[in-house]
């Protein structure tokens, strides 16, 4: 199972960097649970539920940023269940124009193939120690 998550997350990268959110929604359980690191930039709490919540968190992001990306620089299996990713994220602010580069890692929880939880991180490091795998 841990490899389908691998790559059910790398499709769902692919096309959100196309515009399409459906893949990640459609592999993430109605009442799913993200918690953004950016929550200060975006101006909300910071954690998004359900279906709904994607939808928000996506939704709000043409108000931050005019243009943005994730590119994956890693997509490792921590075991059946859970899944790290780290993520370069390069965005160019609405209102400064000011590109913004930022490496970030999030810890995915899949429960029966679908993410039950999504959490972002600082880094590589500060993702595994919050699961209790630092290196």
């Amino acid at each position: 199972m841990s490899q389908e998550n691998v790559e059910s997350l790398r499709r769902a990268y692919d096309a959100l960097n196309g515009g399409n959110a459906e893949p990640l929604i459609a592999g993430s359980h109605r009442d799913m649970e993200f918690v953004s690191i950016l929550s200060g930039v975006e101006g909300e709490s910071g954690i998004f539920r359900g279906h709904a919540g994607i939808r928000a968190y996506l939704a709000n992001l043409p108000e931050v940023w005019s243009s943005w990306r994730w590119d994956v620089l890693e997509l490792t299996a921590l075991d059946d269940q859970r899944v790290l990713v780290v993520v370069d994220f390069h965005a160019v602010g609405v209102d400064s124009h000011v590109p913004v580069t930022a490496q970030l890692a999030v810890i995915y929880q899949f429960v029966g193939g679908l993410v039950s939880r999504a959490a972002a991180y600082a880094n590589r490091e500060a993702a595994l120690e919050a699961v209790g795998l630092s290196e």
